[in-house]
Order: structure tokens, then sequence, then C-alpha cells
């Protein structure tokens, strides 16, 4: 009766063990997944920085050729 009960125990500490580690892989995983997702939104955020530094730097660009224009315009017409 003590065997059954101890081969018993061990077959449960055997799956708790298993179970353990499979929950410990899967964690992991999702760690790693994460980590790859995050490497890949900031790559995606800094590549949106850089495009709206270039639209920023157009914009200015275009408002000083605006500013010049008008005051052109201005001294045209007096």
């Amino acid at each position: 009766k003590d065997r059954r009960a101890h081969a018993r125990t061990v077959r449960l500490m055997e799956s708790e063990a298993r179970l353990s580690y499979e929950a410990w892989v899967q964690s992991m995983d999702a760690s790693d997944t994460t980590r790859t997702e995050v490497m890949s939104l900031r790559t995606t955020v800094l590549a949106h920085l850089l495009k709206i530094a270039g639209l920023r730097a157009a914009d200015r660009t275009r408002q000083t050729q605006l500013v010049e224009a008008l005051t052109l315009l201005k001294t045209l017409q007096t």
C-alpha cells in the first residue's frame, strides 16, 4: 500500500514538474515574442520620427519660401 502511494506521489511530482517546465517554456516564448514585437515597434516609431522630422524641415522651407514670395509681392505692389 505504501509503495502504491509512493509511486502515485512520484507520478504526481513528475507531472507537476513537467507542467511547470512547460509553463516556463511558454512564458519564455511569450517573453521572446514580446521582446521582438517591442523591437519592431521601436524601429517603426524611429522611422516615423525621422519622417516627421523630414516633413517639418520641408514645412519650414516652404514657410520661408512663402514669406519671401509674399515679401517680394508686397515690394512689387509699391
